[in-house]
């Protein structure tokens, strides 16, 4: 109990340890695998990991502390951060998505399936909104790598000189991506499904596995919450101060 209040009264700071953030909240490790070989310092305080492990530092607390209280997410605390530091979480969150969250939820779909059977009214609902949830996500992942992000890089390289004025980009709209992202819904999707399903099979809530996915879920709603914050709020508003700039 004092160890929670220790950290709720001085939050999450570079001087802990990995072990000790985890510690206080087992449910960020999903920030932490995002970045390779990150187990191997679990006793290290976060501003003594080299940065070839964590790109940023100060960047990785404010990541925790979102997840830590997601509903408080507050944009101008990653304002401060330089352009390159937030794509590259981005992108690290792109490929986590891909490589371990979408594949650990359908691992349980498929563990489900196993025990209760295909025709099971539950797995038929899930593997009706799942595959094309996916490949939404991955669709909507690959326009942000090929259109938005690019996009950006090129501001930066104008602004810094290292580019002529004339881009391949001079007709894309910061506007039309931030109405696409919105009609997306990538997680308010995600929350209706659970929402539906824990409504339609309350007879499962004690099912083991049918907890596992839950948690998943839930998580994975968080996390895509998060990031459309840190997109919408963060790199929209990043991208317009170069735009005035170029």
């Amino acid at each position: 109990m004092l160890r929670a209040f220790y950290f709720h009264v001085l939050m999450i700071s570079k001087k802990q340890s990995i072990a000790e953030i985890l510690s206080y909240n087992p449910s960020l490790q999903p920030v932490f695998d995002r970045y390779d070989s990150w187990k191997a310092h679990l006793a290290m305080p976060l501003h003594g990991i080299a940065p070839d492990i964590f790109t940023d530092h100060d960047f990785l607390v404010e990541i925790l502390r979102a997840f830590d209280k997601p509903r408080r997410f507050c944009p101008t605390r990653f304002l401060r951060f330089p352009v390159h530091i937030v794509l590259d979480y981005l992108y690290r969150t792109h490929r986590y998505y891909a490589q371990k969250r979408m594949p650990e939820i359908e691992q349980t779909i498929g563990q489900l399936a196993h025990a209760y059977g295909d025709d099971h009214p539950l797995l038929r609902l899930l593997q009706s909104f799942f595959p094309g949830y996916r490949q939404h996500l991955e669709a909507h992942m690959a326009l942000e790598e090929d259109t938005l992000f690019p996009y950006i890089l090129d501001l930066t390289e104008r602004v810094s000189g290292k580019q002529a004025e004339k881009s391949i980009f001079s007709h894309y709209s910061l506007d039309e991506f931030l109405i696409s992202h919105e009609e997306d819904e990538l997680d308010e999707q995600l929350c209706a499904m659970h929402d539906l399903i824990r409504q339609r099979h309350p007879e499962l809530k004690r099912v083991f596995l049918f907890q596992v996915l839950s948690t998943q879920l839930k998580a994975f709603g968080k996390d895509l919450f998060i990031h459309e914050q840190i997109e919408d709020h963060v790199l929209v508003a990043q991208a317009r101060r170069l735009e005035r700039r170029v």
